[in-house]
């Protein structure tokens, strides 16, 4: 598939669509009845007020695990991939939402707005989406980067804003033509400023020193990741719905803005950062390293997960503020979130804003974007989480398989897992006068959400598996 392509590829798999459905908006989304895969996750304890005990990934989800979901995925008819242009080839759910570009490149961007593209613009082409499509056994995987043809991302023809050239890259050098050697005993490595760039620092002069090549802080040994190390490197060019995709279809969730912020702060209440000491550094986390946003533009990429795998924070997770932005659950854009707006007036979530490109001030707990759901660039990845049950009831049915309720006391949403799938689902929820405030339907659902849209108080929930219903269960809405 790295070779350029002469026809468009318009691969359809049909087969027995699974649904979970969200009873906020009734969509159908991928699920699976088998949960394989090799997610490690983390207790997190409860704050005791809003957020009950969960689990959370302890890292982001590596492109191996993204991969071995897809070939899933297409193996049970769930997902299409449509060879767009020489740029995009888009994987879709059955709903024709997308999922991920895995022809997603590296971001060409004019960054400070003066029409023109300068050298110093330019980002590192291993940032491109390393997964690799087999048109002949309809096979994804994780592509070597020895094995990818990175002169196509200097060619303009196919990239029309790009200035650099593959010898301004050190990590490519095995790449160079005949001729072009690397000698770092006379070369200067920049990483970062754009002054460094020019001759004298001059850009408005805009002649290049000879004597420089680029590369990220954590690379600067100039050697090309191996096809191990990109492996476990945070998945990229995730869009929301790729990132719902594969919770949903492991029977997970994305965790909610709140469970990420009360995550990365180990306990400690006051601390800015997600790390170790709560101090944010280039010995901790994967990002910038400290350069203010508008003094350059970093020449780094993605490295793998637990990249300093001793210093998880103090519940022992990483990378909540580097390496990749991490979409949420959370649709809300409540203004105490204080979210940088991305939205473009479309359909958006919130996404955590700590990255491998980010500055200081964008990899803090708090910090946050309301994002397009369809935007899904070089450093959009995901990370997800799971329910600790905190309330069951027996299913009457068998009287064997446990309804599971999540969180109870709620603030808003609960979440049901019925412990297997249903093939007919009533909810009926009643307020304390004996009133049915809400009844649902559904048909093939193994876990749902359920928005308590309603004023604080006492409500009795009964859920109706195939015409039978449970015990009533009381839910505390705060």
């Amino acid at each position: 598939m790295e070779k350029l392509r002469k026809n468009k590829l318009r691969v359809l798999i049909f087969g027995i669509i699974a649904f979970a459905i969200n009873l906020n908006s009734n969509a159908q989304n991928l699920s699976s009845s088998i949960n394989e895969n090799t997610v490690e996750f983390i207790e997190i304890p409860s704050d005791g007020v809003d957020i009950a005990t969960f689990a959370l990934g302890k890292t982001e989800v590596t492109n191996q695990q993204y991969v071995e979901f897809l070939n899933s995925a297409m193996g049970d008819g769930l997902i299409t991939v449509v060879d767009e242009s020489p740029t995009v080839m888009m994987i879709y759910d059955n709903e024709g939402n997308q999922l991920i570009n895995i022809l997603g490149s590296r971001v060409v961007k004019d960054h400070d707005n003066n029409g023109v593209y300068q050298l110093w613009e330019m980002e590192n082409p291993l940032n491109r989406c390393m997964i690799d499509y087999n048109i002949g056994t309809n096979l994804f995987s994780v592509i070597d980067p020895n094995e990818v043809e990175w002169e196509i991302y200097f060619d303009n023809t196919i990239y029309p804003n790009v200035v650099d050239h593959i010898t301004d890259w050190c990590e490519f050098h095995d790449f160079w033509s005949e001729g072009n050697v690397l000698n770092l005993d006379i070369t200067d490595i920049v990483i970062f400023l754009k002054t460094e760039v020019y001759v004298g620092g001059d850009l408005a002069n805009g002649e290049v020193r000879t004597d420089i090549t680029f590369a990220g802080q954590l690379d600067m040994d100039c050697e090309l990741p191996t096809l191990e190390e990109v492996k476990h490197w945070p998945v990229n060019h995730i869009r929301y719905y790729g990132a719902k995709a594969f919770a949903d279809y492991y029977e997970y969730l994305l965790p909610s803005i709140e469970e990420l912020r009360w995550s990365g702060k180990g306990g400690y209440p006051n601390r800015q950062f997600a790390t170790d000491d709560g101090i944010i550094s280039d010995e901790n986390t994967v990002y910038n390293g400290g350069y203010d946003k508008s003094d350059g533009k970093h020449k780094g990429h993605a490295q793998v997960v637990a990249y300093f795998n001793s210093k998880p924070n103090p519940y022992g997770v990483y990378d909540l503020g580097g390496n990749v932005t991490e979409w949420t659950r959370t649709a809300n854009n409540d203004p105490a979130y204080n979210a940088r707006d991305m939205s473009g007036g479309n359909p958006a979530m919130i996404k955590i804003d700590g990255a491998w490109p980010r500055p200081d001030e964008f990899c803090e707990i708090t910090s946050c974007t309301y994002t397009n759901l369809n935007r899904g660039n070089d450093h959009f990845g995901f990370r997800v989480s799971k329910i600790i049950p905190s309330t069951r009831i027996y299913n009457t049915v068998d009287n064997k398989t446990l309804i599971n309720i999540f969180p109870n006391p709620t603030t808003s949403d609960i979440y049901i897992n019925l412990g297997k799938k249903e093939k007919d689902l009533k909810i009926i929820l009643s307020n304390n006068l004996g009133q049915i405030v809400l009844i649902k339907e559904f048909k093939e659902v193994n876990i749902l959400s359920l928005n308590i849209d309603r004023p604080a108080g006492v409500y009795f929930l009964k859920i109706a598996v195939n015409g039978k219903e449970s015990k009533t269960m009381k839910i505390l809405k705060k």
